[in-house]
């Protein structure tokens, strides 16, 4: 029973350490709402944005039933190997403008259809794609918490196993 309340407390804190960042990406999203732009964009790029980042982790959880758990631990020193490495090799960015104009017309017949239309705009995946793209350390997080999880770990093994 230690091992499950231990689970959830990592899951807490870790998802908590490592949205911080997004919290304020959210301030800011929320300061630009008007007549296109509206909450339920956020909200629901947010989840979609967040559902991917899990996605994205979990073939660390799943490499943990073939990684031996030693070699687990050194995927820690990735994010820190890849920082250092960023900052050494600093390339100059040329920003480039793109105006991209889009028109989505649903028909009447349908009020959910319409519904689902009016929230899965291009607002939506913005807020999904900076989500995502944000996400590069819940990643680097998410995946070495996932694959060196014993609870999970030991429930995977046990299912496979039978």
């Amino acid at each position: 029973m230690s091992n499950i309340i231990t689970t959830i407390v990592e899951g807490i804190v870790g998802f908590t350490l490592t949205n911080i960042d997004d919290i304020v990406i959210l301030m800011l999203f929320f300061s630009q709402l008007n007549n296109q732009f509206r909450r339920r964009h956020i909200f629901v790029g947010q989840y979609l944005g967040f559902f991917a980042i899990i996605i994205a982790s979990l073939p660390g959880f799943f490499g943990s039933l073939i990684i031996p758990r030693a070699w687990i631990g050194l995927l820690r020193i990735l994010p820190i190997a890849i920082g250092i490495k960023q900052l050494l090799h600093q390339e100059i960015e040329n920003p480039e403008i793109q105006t991209v104009a889009t028109s989505l017309k649903a028909s009447n017949a349908n009020t959910i259809l319409n519904f689902i239309l009016s929230i899965l705009t291009p607002q939506t995946y913005k807020v999904a794609a900076v989500t995502f793209a944000n996400g590069g350390d819940n990643i680097s997080i998410y995946i070495p918490l996932f694959a060196g999880n014993t609870a999970f770990t030991a429930v995977m093994r046990y299912s496979s196993s039978n």
